[in-house]
């Protein structure tokens, strides 16, 4: 079970839930989760749906995000974001944020930030290459399982963690092999040349 946590990061998930507003705008919107670098059909248990949202990616590219990628209608992948920038992430449709920076790395009011305007906010810090386990993949697995059926962002410093998580959970989950699974979480972000070759190494 994940805990409740607003402020203190730990190396468990932790994340807060607030009602999500209506979005009506995006009703008319009916978008079919059929992308070929999607995480979601790999999650144990996942169904596709059609989903009534839709995220006004240029407004979204126009932020200046680095590293941002459209991975489907409703995943998002991109390095570091600022507490400024969230107000507008929400107003362009993403509904919540995964955050897998540490304390030192964050930006300081990112998580006050996200719970003022309601962003449902989940963290999982990964401080470096040593973090990059089967047993933080399936926290982050357990993450995604939650915003799945909302379009959401995941973001570290660069991306690197991200894609590197996102390996490691279509290795297990999908039955890749390795190189299949890089290939799909190289999609997500650039992975580091360390990390890739850690990557190689669990997925032996």
């Amino acid at each position: 079970m994940i805990e409740k946590e607003t402020i203190t990061p730990i190396k468990d998930p932790v994340s807060f839930e607030k009602p999500l507003a209506p979005q009506n705008e995006f009703q008319r919107f009916r978008v079919i989760q059929t992308y070929e670098h999607s995480i979601l059909p790999f999650l144990p248990e996942h169904k596709s749906t059609v989903t009534p949202y839709k995220v006004d990616v240029e407004r979204l590219h126009q932020l200046g995000i680095q590293n941002l990628k459209q991975i489907s209608d409703i995943e998002f992948s991109s390095g570091f974001i600022t507490a400024e920038q969230l107000a507008t992430i929400k107003q362009v449709g993403v509904c919540s944020i995964i955050c897998l920076l540490p304390d030192g790395e964050i930006d300081k009011n990112e998580v006050a930030k996200a719970a003022e305007l309601g962003l449902s906010f989940h963290r999982l810090p990964i401080s470096g290459v040593e973090d990059i386990t089967f047993g933080n993949a399936e926290k982050f697995e357990s993450l995604l399982q939650i915003v799945k059926g909302q379009p959401f962002l995941v973001h570290c410093k660069s991306a690197n963690r991200n894609a590197s998580l996102i390996t490691l959970v279509a290795y297990k989950y999908n039955g890749n092999d390795a190189e299949q699974a890089l290939v799909l979480g190289k999609f997500w972000g650039k992975i580091r040349e360390n990390f890739e070759e850690r990557l190689r190494q669990l997925m032996q």
